[in-house]
């Protein structure tokens, strides 16, 4: 597309440039700068609000869109015209809603009908880049997809293979891979000293205990896990410490 600017500057968009016609002094703009300008001059009659812009001269061409940003272009467009001599304001800012060509600005477009901007071949999107990466990472999703149910089918196959003892006292019903009997979980919950506390069986609970023993030169070390879950409120509890005997 050509516009006709003041009839004496000269906007190309296939070249991307603002030539003025007295002096021969032309300028060479970016190809945001070339579609933010083409966008005012055709539709120079109307206000433009912001969201249009953003959405047909930054984000349809993976460019960043801001306020801060279109600020800017719109700045650098007003220099580059004051450069080749315009005099009258050509970008006028409509607070709060855009921008649009001043009415007093006469714009005329050269060309017979109107064409879209056409952008030079290497900044063109090329969609086979995204297809590319889509070849790449599809195959190692399904391959991570794989190792995840394998990984999980193991972990349940271990699970099922461990025979849990049940245990009843009062309301409480506790789990245990080692058989324990009343007076040993109560003995294991007073005797330590950091976490002595009495076991509450008097509402419904499910208790899971874990021990693990060692022994050393130094005297028996027995490590305890228990988890008191709450059946009224589905909430868990969990709370570990050791007990060491002969040291």
């Amino acid at each position: 597309m050509k516009f006709e600017i003041e009839e004496f500057i000269h906007f190309d968009t296939e070249d991307a440039s603002l030539v003025n016609q007295k002096t021969g002094d032309r300028l060479e703009l970016s190809l945001t700068s070339t579609r933010l300008l083409a966008k005012l001059l055709c539709h120079r009659k109307d206000v433009l609000s912001r969201d249009e812009i953003f959405q047909s001269v930054f984000d349809q061409f993976g460019a960043r869109s801001s306020n801060s940003n279109l600020n800017q272009y719109i700045s650098i467009l007003r220099r580059n015209l004051a450069e080749l001599g315009m005099v009258k304001e050509t970008i006028t800012t409509v607070p709060r809603v855009g921008f649009r060509i001043s009415e007093d600005v006469m714009v005329k477009m050269t060309d017979n009908a109107k064409k879209p901007v056409t952008l030079p071949e290497s900044h063109k999107k090329k969609p086979y880049k995204y297809f590319s990466l889509f070849r790449i990472f599809f195959p190692l999703s399904i391959i991570l997809f794989i190792s995840c149910l394998f990984i999980a089918n193991s972990l349940e196959s271990k699970l099922k293979s461990v025979s849990l003892k049940k245990t009843a006292m009062d309301k409480c019903t506790i789990f245990s891979s080692t058989s324990f009997s009343t007076s040993e979980i109560e003995e294991a919950l007073s005797t330590n000293s950091r976490h002595s506390r009495k076991l509450d069986c008097s509402i419904p609970k499910e208790i899971y205990i874990e021990r693990l023993q060692m022994n050393s030169t130094l005297g028996t070390n027995k490590h305890y896990l228990f988890v008191e879950c709450l059946l009224s409120s589905n909430k868990c509890v969990s709370y570990y410490f050791r007990e060491k005997e002969n040291a």
